[in-house]
C-alpha cells in the first residue's frame, strides 16, 4: 500500500493544469454575461479556483 505525501494525488498534473484552464474560462464567461454582483462572485472564484489548480499542476510537474 502506498502511502500518502499529504498531497491529493488522485490527479495528475496535466489533468489541474486542464481544470484550471477551464475553471477561469468559467469565470472569463461569467464576467462576459454578469447579470448581477452573484456573476461577478461566480467570476471570482472562478478565477480563483483555477489558479490555484493551474498552480498545483505545475508544482507537481515539477516535483516529479
Amino acid at each position: 500500500m502506498q502511502q500518502s505525501s499529504g498531497r491529493h494525488d488522485n490527479t495528475t498534473g496535466t489533468q489541474d493544469i486542464i481544470l484550471g484552464v477551464i475553471l477561469v474560462a468559467a469565470g472569463i464567461l461569467a464576467i462576459v454575461f454578469a447579470w448581477g454582483a452573484v456573476s461577478y462572485l461566480t467570476a471570482l472564484v472562478s478565477f480563483v479556483a483555477g489558479g490555484w489548480l493551474a498552480a498545483r499542476g505545475v508544482g507537481k510537474n515539477r516535483s516529479g
